[in-house]
């Protein structure tokens, strides 16, 4: 990992950390589905100056367009949308381990759907640590 890309992971683990508290906030304030659109709004309109400052512009092929939005649909908004609702029932503090262990599922379920993805020993380690790691903070 390059050094430089040090200050971007702190960032985005800062960002990321205090997710979960303002999201809970967030539903105590808003209803739940305004929260989500008013989430999604803000983010649209932050990022949009980036893509003007790439230069790149946006897709012209229509293949494209159809693709974002089925991953943003499968990988964005319905995650998003259990994980803002479920917050409704439980503590930021159980949807936090909830969280963390994801990536340990993640590399077990992507071993049975994608070909290249093997589970090893030493993901498999990792994958027992990473629940443990999990277990432990319950």
């Amino acid at each position: 990992m390059h050094t430089k890309a040090f200050p971007y992971i702190i960032l985005l683990s800062l960002f990321w950390g205090t997710n979960i508290v303002a999201s809970r906030f967030g539903i105590g304030e808003f209803n739940p589905y305004l929260f989500i659109v008013l989430r999604l709004s803000i983010a649209t309109l932050f990022f949009i100056p980036f893509l003007f400052l790439t230069g790149k512009g946006l897709p012209r092929d229509r293949s494209v367009w159809a693709h974002a939005a089925l991953s943003g649909f499968l990988g964005v908004s319905i995650p998003m949308t259990s994980f803002i609702l479920s917050l409704q029932y439980q503590s930021s503090g159980v949807a936090s381990i909830y969280v963390t262990a994801a990536p340990a599922i993640i590399v077990v379920v992507a071993h049975f759907f994608l070909p290249d993805e093997k589970l090893t020993r030493l993901k498999g380690l990792g994958v027992l640590l990473a629940l443990a790691g999990s277990l432990f903070l319950v």
